[in-house]
């Protein structure tokens, strides 16, 4: 086996199919908590917005304080809009194990740093954690999609992910439930610094998952019949891969990134453009829901922050489980095209609502619709590229919906500063739903064009070990 080394590198073979490996389940047992964690501190600063505000109040007024505490999304989504690609890179050469691992560490390493901003009172510190976090936060959920479709990829990868959100959901309804009950009890320290205690418990999942990993390539490798499937050949093919790669310089290698992108298409770069909408609606929301809550239904008493935290709460449950059903659906049936349209009609008309009607309802709707994205649209993506090219891909998904995110929440804190009020703000969101429904239109009338793409009726799956190699070599060759 010392052949299939690769200079110290852990790597990774496209060509094994991980589908009938009998402990996949197990694997993906421990693998879904890693979200939950990264989840959890995502949504710190939103579950703890009036007791920030309040902390704060000595050294920022409301005003002020609003836009700063924007900019802590704003920032979060800036840097990723880069840092993804970087990620991507490094998963594509090294294999998903050790990236799965780091990124997981640097959410650990996040929500530390941001709990020491919070107790001294410092934006500026929580501006770099939040850096680091959203690192890890954002590269954690595609690392992880990669990391598990190998063994899904033929019969359940939509159910697959669709329970990698129901933890995530869990990670966020968590948050949402738990850091204003422990900020009202123990103060606020307590409250933004138990994800670190949530993530040392990830970080031991991460570590089991990929031991379960390594160990079935291991298995698998063991047991290949290397005639037939002229691993040789392919190992060779690799080896004058290295050379030529030892040979390039750096500006070749970046070229050679933007010639994959180039390779995408046009349903992936609306796909993207669609996740990105959805997503900056929905969070845009979350971002603002403990105040917008407090400031037009709840009151802004002592326990409103916990009563708001509630009710967004429900909302999260709704993704949470809503989203292995409808990643069966699609699975099962396909239509994942369809499925973006409905959650655009869904995005679009919550959040009209959310300011005249009670919003239990419209929260319900929100969910449904965040559901629906993360089954459909971003499994899809699987589908639209090559495999080699899986990481990058998830990068540049990632880049748009972050370069998105970067900007509109700083839009909604400076219309909530202007107005003193959350009405456009969330005028402003119902702008980026009905966009999202557009796109999603667009999405449709292009996968009827390209046969149903999305659902992977063109990609020819992976059913063997040998002819997942030819197609290695094929690609390859080209």
């Amino acid at each position: 086996m010392e052949n299939k080394q690769n200079d110290g590198k852990d790597k990774t073979y496209h060509f094994l199919n991980k589908g009938h490996f009998k402990y996949r389940w197990i694997l993906l047992g421990f693998c879904i908590w890693i979200v939950a964690g990264a989840f959890f501190c995502f949504d710190v600063p939103a579950a703890l917005h009036n007791t920030l505000r309040q902390h704060f109040s000595d050294v920022l007024t409301e005003g002020e304080f609003e836009i700063y505490f924007s900019g802590l999304y704003s920032i979060y989504s800036f840097a990723n809009i880069f840092l993804p690609f970087i990620t991507g890179r490094m998963r594509d050469a090294m294999g998903d194990r050790i990236i799965l691992l780091q990124t997981v560490s640097f959410v650990f390493i996040g929500q530390g740093l941001f709990a020491y901003g919070v107790m001294i009172k410092s934006f500026i510190v929580m501006y770099l954690a939040r850096i680091l976090l959203g690192w890890g936060i954002e590269s954690v959920q595609p690392i992880q999609t990669s990391f598990v479709s190998p063994y899904f990829k033929d019969d359940y990868l939509g159910l697959t992910i669709g329970m990698n959100t129901l933890f995530a959901g869990f990670g966020s309804v968590a948050t949402m439930y738990f850091c204003p009950l422990l900020a009202l009890k123990y103060g606020l320290l307590v409250a933004t610094s138990i994800g670190c205690l949530f993530n040392l418990f990830c970080i031991i999942c991460a570590i089991i998952s990929t031991s379960i990993d390594k160990c079935a390539e291991t298995k698998m490798l063991d047991n290949i019949d290397y005639d037939k499937v002229k691993y040789m050949q392919l190992a060779q093919e690799e080896e004058q891969q290295q050379q030529q790669q030892q040979q390039q310089n750096n500006q070749q290698s970046e070229v050679s990134v933007f010639e994959q992108m180039k390779t995408y298409p046009k349903l992936f770069w609306l796909v993207a453009i669609y996740f990105g909408l959805n997503y900056s609606s929905v969070l845009g929301f979350i971002n603002i829901s403990v105040g917008f809550l407090t400031e037009r239904w709840l009151g802004e008493d002592e326990e409103s922050e916990l009563k708001a935290g509630e009710m967004v709460a429900i909302m999260w449950l709704i993704t949470g489980f809503f989203t292995p059903i409808f990643g069966f659906i699609a699975d099962k049936y396909g239509g994942r095209a369809f499925h973006c349209i409905i959650a655009g009609i869904l995005c679009f008309v919550a959040h009209i609502t959310l300011w005249y009607i009670y919003p239990f309802l419209s929260l319900i709707a929100l969910g449904t619709a965040n559901a629906i994205a993360y089954a459909s649209p971003w499994t899809g993506v699987v589908y639209l590229v090559r495999p080699d090219y899986l990481g990058k891909a998830y990068a540049v998904v990632v880049g748009i919906y972050n370069a998105l995110f970067s900007i509109f929440p700083i839009i909604v804190g400076i219309l909530r500063a202007y107005y003193g009020s959350y009405y456009y703000s969330q005028l402003f969101l119902s702008f980026l739903g009905l966009c999202s429904l557009i796109t999603a239109v667009l999405i449709k009338i292009e996968d009827v064009q390209q046969e149903n793409l999305i659902d992977g009726n063109k990609v020819i799956s992976a059913t063997s070990i040998e002819e997942n190699c030819k197609q290695n070599i094929d690609y390859d060759q080209k």
